[in-house]
C-alpha cells in the first residue's frame, strides 16, 4: 500500500513537467505570431506616416486660411458707415384780412454720411 502511495505520488508529480512542455510550446507561439505581428506592422508604419503628414498639411492649410478669413473680418467690423437721412416738414398759416388762414408745406431732405474706423 505504501509503495502504491509512493508510485502515484511520483506519478503525479511527473506530469507537471510534461504540462509545462506544452506551456512552453504555447508560448512559443504566440511570441512567433507577434513577431509577425509586428514585422507586418512595421512594414506599414511608412505609409501610414505619410498619410498622416498628408493630413496634417490640409488642417494647417485650413487653419491658416480660416485666419485669414478672421482677420479680413476683424478689419470689415471695424469700419461702420452711417447715413443718417432728416425729414423737415414745416408748415406755415396765413390769415388774411378776412380770417381765412392758407396753409403752406415746406420739406428740407438733409443726408449726413460718416465712416468710422
Amino acid at each position: 500500500m505504501k509503495r502504491l502511495i509512493v508510485l502515484l505520488f511520483i506519478s503525479s508529480c511527473a506530469n507537471p513537467v510534461k504540462e509545462e512542455k506544452v506551456l512552453f510550446d504555447g508560448v512559443d507561439t504566440i511570441i512567433m505570431q507577434s513577431r509577425e505581428h509586428i514585422d507586418t506592422i512595421v512594414k506599414f508604419l511608412p505609409k501610414v506616416d505619410k498619410q498622416i503628414e498628408k493630413a496634417e498639411k490640409q488642417v494647417l492649410t485650413n487653419v491658416q486660411s480660416i485666419k485669414m478669413q478672421n482677420a479680413k473680418l476683424k478689419e470689415d467690423a471695424k469700419i461702420v458707415k452711417t447715413i443718417t437721412i432728416r425729414d423737415t416738414i414745416i408748415i406755415k398759416e396765413k390769415t388774411n384780412f378776412w380770417g381765412r388762414k392758407k396753409t403752406s408745406t415746406d420739406s428740407i431732405t438733409s443726408i449726413d454720411s460718416t465712416e468710422q474706423q
